[in-house]
């Protein structure tokens, strides 16, 4: 295995994987400064031949407790291949254990973990029946159906299988119709979270919890006036010290009488505003409204 700070230690390459994916040197030379702290458990690239062979069993992590995903290219027969999860000690291969035979998953890969978010790098993809499965970064395989897809939906079931990753790992390419398709365009689609959650990302600011609660004093809102979130954790969320979440923000938007992107909205210029040295808080505090008047889902 190569040799790298105790930094990087949760990605492992062997050597002989380093040679059979010929990455660029500039690439190779980054492998040591990749940023690996969203990964939940520690990644090991290797050949299947390396793992079957008398020595593979040197590769496997012995340590209690541990667990190790597998990325393994393929450069064995296929008859070989029900050898691998026993000489890994992979009992979940569904979970630990990712076989592929295009080396360019460990560029991809190492572009990948190299990502302020690894989740939008893909490392490899493939159609089983009618879900596109999509390895990203983060070494999860995730599952899109093909009919949520408007983009892929349309195409014919030839056209759909006959697509390329990015050797970056940037996008999915359909050449029949030139559609470029990123992980987050997928996920746009199949999770209706994932563009609040991108928005409540892109709004956290060092000033979004004050401006969460000017966002509720210029409202006449208490704490206590956001159903479904207890007053520690508003109070939380204000001070800064836990980050508004999706479910969170359905909440908060629901007590102002708004809808969650014109909530996120709101949030935004309030924070970038606080952000540049303006408060915008209204020169005088609105006062309570009668409970008839009070915004949808909150109480007096």
């Amino acid at each position: 295995m190569t040799n790298r700070p105790e930094s990087a230690e949760r990605l492992h390459v062997s050597r002989a994987a380093l040679r059979a994916a010929n990455l660029p040197r500039h690439i190779r030379t980054g492998i040591p400064t990749l940023n690996t702290r969203n990964l939940a458990e520690r990644v090991a690239v290797l050949c299947a031949s390396e793992a079957l062979s008398p020595r593979g069993d040197k590769l496997v992590d012995r340590r209690p407790g541990s667990v190790t995903r597998y990325l393994v290219l393929l450069d064995v027969p296929e008859p070989a291949l029900v050898r691998l999860p026993r000489a890994l000690r992979v009992h979940r291969p569904d979970y630990r254990l990712y076989l592929t035979r295009d080396a360019g998953t460990v560029r991809r890969l190492l572009i990948g973990l190299a990502r302020k978010q690894p989740v939008l790098g893909i490392v490899d993809a493939y159609l089983l029946s009618s879900d596109l499965h999509v390895l990203t970064a983060d070494f999860e395989v995730r599952c899109f159906p093909v009919r949520k897809i408007p983009l892929l939906a349309g195409l014919s079931a030839a056209e759909r299988g006959e697509f390329s990753v990015d050797e970056d790992g940037s996008y999915l390419h359909w050449p029949a119709r030139d559609l470029h398709i990123g992980v987050s365009q997928l996920l746009q689609e199949v999770d209706p979270a994932y563009m609040t959650d991108i928005a409540i990302e892109r709004n956290a600011y060092d000033k979004g919890g004050a401006a969460l609660r000017i966002m509720r004093e210029a409202r006449a809102l208490r704490q206590s006036d956001v159903p479904g979130i207890s007053v520690r954790q508003v109070s939380r969320v204000e001070q800064g010290v836990s980050r508004l979440r999706y479910e969170s923000a359905q909440k908060f938007a629901s007590a102002f009488g708004m809808g969650t992107s014109d909530f996120l909205d709101e949030l935004g210029r309030r924070a970038a505003a606080l952000h540049n040295g303006s408060d915008l808080i209204p020169p005088q505090r609105l006062k309570r409204t009668d409970p008839a008047a009070t915004p949808a889902g909150s109480r007096t």
